[in-house]
């Protein structure tokens, strides 16, 4: 990355941590902004085209881990989303460096591998937009009420019991949260907590400057 010129931005974090929010604040601000879930909306071929948002559209298509077909949603999902970033680095490549570029990615873009998110940290930083544990509850609730598409990873798993489903996804969740912040927090080169973020009067500067400058703990 060139000294003095931006270096691509790429928010990391849960769905509803504020990626979209600030992406599209920085993309008013001259900001190049690259958003995941349309990309990856447009290359699932499976997905019904209808109206409304990709992410509603994508969650209604891959419904809950107890579905049937899930499995099979979730494996097309995560090709997609492999094939997204790969296109995401070879356009971060060959984009001129003078040009600010963000990213809003997907919660699930820590599952793309290994050898791809290494090639992605090297062409951007990433700053991860942390939400507290305390919110896995307000979280939890979020999805029942605006479902996102979610990558389980196998990490849906019932219990002797729990007599239904809706109760193993109300223990399930929260442990899949947790693991996700541990792996976002070892990806990013920069992390921004969930208060800093809702200070009142925070502009896209303030934003620039907190982004660039707080390393991880």
């Amino acid at each position: 990355m060139t000294d003095n010129l931006p270096s691509p931005l790429a928010l990391i974090g849960m769905s509803g941590a504020g990626k979209s929010y600030w992406s599209h604040k920085l993309e008013a601000h001259g900001y190049l902004r690259i958003g995941c879930d349309d990309r990856i909306a447009d290359q699932l071929h499976a997905l019904p085209k209808q109206s409304g948002s990709s992410t509603r559209r994508m969650a209604d298509w891959m419904g809950l881990p107890f579905n049937p077909g899930y499995a099979e949603a979730e494996r097309q999902y995560m090709a997609c989303e492999v094939a997204v970033t790969e296109g995401i680095c070879e356009l971060l490549e060959h984009t001129p460096a003078e040009q600010p570029v963000v990213i809003d990615t997907t919660g699930s873009m820590v599952y793309v591998g290994e050898a791809l998110l290494h090639r992605f940290k090297s062409l951007a930083m990433l700053v991860y937009l942390s939400t507290p544990p305390e919110s896995s509850e307000q979280l939890y609730e979020s999805f029942l009420n605006d479902p996102k598409p979610i990558v389980w990873q196998g990490r849906f798993t019932p219990r002797p019991g729990e007599k239904t489903n809706e109760a193993t996804l109300a223990r399930c969740l929260p442990e899949l949260l947790e693991s996700r912040r541990r792996d976002y927090s070892a990806l990013a080169n920069h992390h921004l907590d969930f208060q800093t973020l809702r200070q009142p009067g925070l502009e896209v500067q303030d934003f620039l400057h907190l982004a660039t400058s707080k390393a991880v703990a």
